[in-house]
């Protein structure tokens, strides 16, 4: 099991992700149509499990965002906080069927906030003492 600094790290880390393909969504054309292919040839980096650190952390055997499903991400952050990334519905999928660059930077948003509040609650997630 991961300790809280090091899923803190990760958490840190996926943030700083988010924060950056928001950037650079915010320089496309709203209503062009989303393509992550597009973003990983321009940033190197898309939303997909394998360029998410929590993911590497976390489901490490299954980077195909299926992890979920298969219960190798019963401690991801987000999936302890009801925010899991495969839940119907959820805000990574959101993002993920979005049409338009508009709507994915206002899901990617909501994103960030779900991990900055994923992050004020992982002290008293039980995660491994740093001692």
């Amino acid at each position: 099991m991961p300790t809280t600094k090091q899923v803190l790290e990760a958490i840190d880390k996926s943030i700083k992700h988010w924060q950056e393909m928001i950037s650079w969504v915010k320089k496309q054309r709203p209503s062009d149509h989303t393509d992550s292919n597009t973003m990983s040839i321009n940033i190197n980096t898309s939303w997909h499990g394998w360029n998410c650190p929590l993911c590497k952390m976390f489901c490490s055997k299954n980077l195909s965002c299926a992890g979920c499903y298969s219960g190798s991400c019963q401690l991801c952050p987000l999936l302890k906080t009801d925010n899991c990334c495969n839940n119907s519905g959820s805000i990574w999928k959101k993002v993920n069927y979005s049409p338009s660059w508009g709507s994915w930077l206002n899901w990617a948003k909501k994103m960030v906030y779900i991990l900055k509040e994923a992050r004020t609650r992982i002290p008293q997630m039980g995660y491994e003492s740093d001692e």
